[in-house]
């Protein structure tokens, strides 16, 4: 009985559809910029580009050129960057803010249990 066959292509398929390839610095201010306003950014050194030899070097241009993009977008926003040293692989985390629903609901609920209460008052004055 034969072996299914195995697909090693699998893994760069992302990278490929979403051209998130990058080889020099100006690529990867390109695809930050385009991408800035996502909630992750992926991206995978070129393994032939000659302007990322190691992976000291993908680092600091990645900072720099996320510290570029915020300075010409007039915007400074949290981020949280990894990177993938066996497959050359960065990416790029934008963390949301969490919605201040659950204050205003509580500020809400709030103030009609203290109106409920004064109604109450207002029936029975030896209440409370």
């Amino acid at each position: 009985m034969g072996q299914l066959p195995i697909c090693t292509d699998t893994g760069l398929n992302y990278f490929h559809c979403t051209k998130s390839f990058v080889g020099t610095y100006e690529e990867l201010v390109t695809l930050i910029t385009q991408r800035f306003n996502a909630r992750a950014i992926m991206f995978k050194i070129r393994p032939e580009s000659p302007e990322f030899k190691t992976l000291d070097e993908v680092k600091a241009k990645t900072y720099l050129a996320l510290s570029y993009t915020m300075l010409t977008k007039g915007t400074n926003k949290k981020t949280a960057v990894l990177f993938n040293e066996s497959q050359w692989i960065g990416k790029i985390l934008f963390p949301r803010r969490k919605p201040n629903m659950v204050r205003i609901w509580m500020n809400h609920w709030f103030s009609t249990a203290y109106n409920i209460v004064n109604l109450i008052k207002q029936d029975d004055p030896e209440f409370l």
